[in-house]
């Protein structure tokens, strides 16, 4: 198993779509220098995409459900040691915001990608939708309950902790505000 430490730069010259969940993905994805380039799933979000470069699960659960459920065959990236196989990446580096899409593009970051395309990252910031993961039950969450937007926060830490946060593009004003003000 390799550790993410040993990647910096990996991706130097290279482009990286970093695939998100939110509904934007498709019309992200389409406005992006897609052709060519490594194509890296957020959870579950891109999993069936043939060839992706490869995935990142913040989760011991998602890992399980994106090897033994979709049948992921690229390389899982996590902070989660104990469920990672052979061809997998530890990233026990990357900072713990326990929000997957800021810690998959910080591992992006890392690895030294050209450009980093951010698809897929609506944040709900326009809405009252409730933060949903399918392993747990948004009413029982801690870490979001009766906050008004965590996952702001949780970009903002990763982005004020990004190498290169000029090479990163998205599709998201909120985002694009949080990375103009870091650059």
């Amino acid at each position: 198993m390799l550790q993410l430490d040993e990647l910096k730069d990996w991706g130097k010259g290279q482009t990286a779509l970093v695939i998100c969940g939110s509904p934007s993905a498709p019309a992200d994805v389409r406005q992006s220098e897609w052709e060519g380039a490594h194509w890296i799933s957020v959870n579950q979000h891109a999993a069936l995409l043939p060839d992706l470069a490869w995935c990142y699960a913040h989760d011991p659960s998602m890992i399980e459900f994106l090897r033994d459920e979709i049948g992921v065959q690229c390389p899982i990236v996590s902070p989660q040691f104990a469920k990672l196989h052979g061809k997998d990446i530890y990233a026990g580096i990357c900072p713990w915001v326990q929000l997957s899409g800021p810690e998959a593009l910080w591992c992006a970051d890392f690895m030294g990608y050209q450009k980093i395309f951010l698809c897929g990252v609506d944040s709900y910031e326009h809405t009252r939708r409730d933060y949903w993961h399918q392993f747990a039950k948004p009413e029982n969450d801690k870490r979001f309950k009766g906050k008004r937007n965590p996952r702001k926060a949780a970009w903002g830490e990763i982005i004020s902790k990004l190498r290169s946060p000029e090479r990163v593009r998205t599709y998201n004003s909120n985002l694009n505000e949080l990375l103009k003000a870091r650059k």
